[in-house]
């Protein structure tokens, strides 16, 4: 759900509102010990990393794409 919530946003542009969907998503997979949870956290940070390239916010891009 926060998923679909943070793509709409980025389509749109909303790009804070796009980072809090995704890091909503990032929370509720870092509780989950799922193996296949890995790949969705990866996931997530390039997306968040997306948000902030957008943003031209470099730090914080390349803080998230190390993690991804």
């Amino acid at each position: 759900m926060y998923e679909c919530f943070g793509n709409f946003d980025y389509e749109n542009k909303q790009y804070d509102s796009a980072i809090d969907s995704y890091k909503k998503a990032l929370n509720i997979l870092q509780t989950n010990d799922d193996p296949e949870s890995s790949i969705s956290i990866v996931k997530f940070n390039y997306k968040i990393g997306c948000c902030y390239n957008m943003q031209q916010n470099m730090v914080l891009f390349i803080e998230h794409f190390k993690i991804a």
